[in-house]
Parts: C-alpha cells; structure tokens; sequence
C-alpha cells in the first residue's frame, strides 16, 4: 500500500511542475512572462490558437492533478484507519 502512496504522490509532483510549466508559456495580455519562454514557438506547435490549447491543456491537468490527489488521500486515509 506504502509503495502505490508513493506512486501518486510522484505523479502528482510531476503532473504540479508540467501544470507550472504550461501555465507559465501562456500568454498574458500584457504579455508576462509567456514571451520569455518563447511565445513564438508555441504558436509554431500549435498555430494560432495557442491559448485555447493551453488554457484546455491546464484544466485537464488540474482536474487529473485534483482526482490523482483524492485517489492518494483515500488510500492515506483507509491505511491510517488499518493501523
């Protein structure tokens, strides 16, 4: 049980600095800091509609981060309460 704990929590850091990550290459109106990681090339990956894809991109990563966090928590909690 220990060892499957452990796997959620590694995905959940991974899926916490992926989400960082693409929420940092958005762009802002005033264009932040989306232009210091090369605002250009996202829109050659995804073309013009950069932001859609990525504003989608952060809600399916949070709503996963948030459901692979509730997995792990009720797992932490039916542990605890065999202990």
């Amino acid at each position: 049980m220990n060892i499957l704990i452990n796997v959620f929590l590694a995905i959940d850091m991974l899926v916490a600095v992926l989400m960082t990550l693409v929420i940092l290459m958005q762009r802002p109106k005033s264009e932040g800091l989306g232009a210091a990681f090369g605002g250009g090339v996202t829109e050659n990956i995804f073309g013009a509609q950069t932001t859609n894809v990525l504003t989608k991109f952060t809600g399916w990563l949070a709503g996963f981060f948030r459901s692979n966090l509730c997995s792990g928590n009720s797992l932490c909690a039916t542990q605890c309460q065999r202990q």
